[in-house]
C-alpha cells in the first residue's frame, strides 16, 4: 500500500492540476453557475487529501468503505453541498470519474514499467468506484 501512496504523494501537485483541468474542461459552462473555479479547487483539494490520507493506514486488497471514512465523508458533503446549488448527479460523477484519468495519465508518465503501473491501477479503480457510489448514495 506504501508504493500506492507514496507514487500518488509524489505526483499529487501533477494529478491536482490534471484533475481540475478535466474538470474544467467537461464543466465549462457550468464553472461560475453553480460552482467557481475556487470551489473546484478546494472540493478536488480536500478530497485527495482525505483519500492519500486514507491510503496511508488502509489495505487496498480488500477494501471495506470503514477504511475510508474519510474520503467518504468528503465525498459526500461535497455531493451534497453541489446538489444544493444545483449540480446534477452526472456533474458529480464528472468529479469523481475524472480522478481516475487523472491518476492513470500521470502514473503512465511517471512508470515506464508497465506492469507496476496497472498493478496500482487495478487497485485503485475499484476503490475510487466504491467510493463515488458510495458518496451518490
Amino acid at each position: 500500500m506504501g508504493n500506492i501512496c507514496s507514487a500518488l504523494l509524489k505526483s499529487k501537485d501533477e494529478i491536482m492540476d490534471l484533475w481540475l483541468e478535466q474538470q474544467e474542461e467537461t464543466l465549462k459552462l457550468k464553472v461560475g453557475t453553480f460552482l467557481t473555479k475556487e470551489q473546484l479547487k478546494e472540493d478536488s483539494y480536500s478530497f485527495f487529501t482525505a483519500l492519500l490520507e486514507d491510503l496511508k493506514y488502509t489495505n487496498l486488497d480488500t477494501i471495506s468503505l470503514d477504511s475510508y471514512a474519510d474520503s467518504v465523508k468528503v465525498l459526500k458533503e461535497i455531493t451534497n453541498d453541489r446538489a444544493i446549488r444545483g449540480s446534477s448527479p452526472i456533474e458529480s460523477f464528472i468529479f469523481f470519474f475524472s480522478l481516475k484519468n487523472a491518476i492513470f495519465k500521470q502514473l503512465k508518465e511517471e512508470f515506464r514499467d508497465s506492469t507496476l503501473m496497472n498493478e496500482y491501477f487495478t487497485l485503485l479503480v475499484p476503490l475510487l468506484e466504491q467510493l463515488s457510489l458510495e458518496a451518490l448514495d
